[in-house]
């Protein structure tokens, strides 16, 4: 009984502990380039499970969002006037490659249409999002062609990078290496998002509000621009813990041991796996100050040593509360309807 009691008073203290710390805010983001018809579940399903342990948390959609400024007469006319600046810069070589002279041709038709496309470009994501317009197909085919002209606009403005709705693709295979990752994310030439995220996106938030941010990646398409955005934060907001996670990472995490190099210019750690559970103990961790070595699912630094936590943690699906939407633009995404998405299993 003594021991019992002991235990109890010992917890008791504990809880006493963690509430008088300083109280943590999270944000959690899923990044561009994903298909812009819904939300992904990845943060509404980790946001209801963090807030289901008493944390404070945000979510952010980074990507409809993108998708909405990248569509938007500014960027696209940003892009134009880079377009026009390349074409310019060819025409005053004194010879060109093949593939510059191909570049050329692209960037002068482009160019020839791309006021066309930048005055229909609100019309056609306002066809996608009405439900009377969305579905009379002459309507719908001229905005979906509005739509990808747009798109092809700011891929040929930071070629050889591709920007679609079915993919974002550095063109110097970044994704597959820490080394051009690193470069990827500051050539300003080939990346649009470091102006997006420069510009518009990163000063749209109060940062101070926030003590640490997840990144969700969970394909090729997202890794330059997730990464990006990571750095950007881990450069700009010094206090902020930048942790990334998603099936990425999970695949790989075996290739970024001895890569200490990835965490300092990305990230602080990477969950992998399932995120639900790890992300509340990192966050408890955190919050202690405990080392990072008690978080299950994590790869981090020790000293300059990268360190994948063996310890590994999944959740039944009953025990993982539903999605939370709020903090979502519903409304903003290129569908006629709000689109829920619904979870029906988890693994494979």
């Amino acid at each position: 009984m003594q021991k019992i009691e002991v235990k109890q008073y010992l917890v008791g203290l504990e809880l006493v502990k963690m509430l008088s710390l300083p109280i943590m805010k999270t944000l959690l983001i899923f990044p561009a380039q994903w298909y812009p018809t819904q939300p992904y579940l990845s943060t509404p399903y980790l946001t209801s499970y963090l807030r289901a342990k008493g944390w404070e948390v945000d979510q952010r959609d980074f990507n409809i969002a993108s998708y909405d400024q990248f569509l938007s007469a500014p960027l696209l006319k940003n892009a134009e006037s880079l377009m026009a600046q390349r074409l310019q810069t060819l025409k005053n070589q004194k010879s060109l490659s093949i593939k510059e002279k191909s570049h050329m041709d692209v960037l002068a038709m482009g160019l020839k249409f791309s006021d066309r496309i930048i005055t229909g470009v609100e019309e056609a994501k306002s066809v996608l999002r009405t439900p009377e317009r969305f579905f009379d197909f002459p309507s719908y085919q001229q905005a979906d062609m509005v739509i990808k002209s747009a798109l092809k606009l700011v891929s040929d403005a930071h070629a050889p990078s591709v920007f679609s709705l079915s993919t974002f693709e550095s063109g110097t295979r970044a994704e597959e290496s820490t080394r051009r990752a690193h470069e990827a994310s500051r050539d300003q030439a080939t990346n649009p998002f470091i102006h997006l995220y420069e510009r518009i996106l990163i000063p749209g938030e109060n940062w101070q509000n926030y003590d640490v941010v997840g990144i969700s990646i969970i394909g090729i398409s997202q890794i330059i621009p997730g990464l990006t955005l990571a750095r950007l934060l881990k450069e700009k907001f010094p206090h902020l813990h930048i942790t990334l996670g998603g099936p990425i990472f999970s695949v790989n995490s075996g290739q970024l041991i001895g890569h200490p190099e990835f965490f300092e210019d990305f990230c602080h750690s990477i969950v992998t796996f399932e995120g639900e559970e790890p992300l509340h103990r990192l966050l408890t961790a955190l919050k202690a100050g405990d080392a990072l070595s008690t978080v299950p699912n994590l790869i981090h630094l020790d000293g300059r040593e990268v360190v994948h936590n063996k310890e590994r943690v999944e959740l039944r699906f009953e025990e993982i509360p539903g999605p939370t939407f709020d903090g979502l633009p519903m409304h903003n995404y290129l569908s006629p309807y709000p689109i829920i998405p619904v979870l029906q299993s988890r693994g494979c």
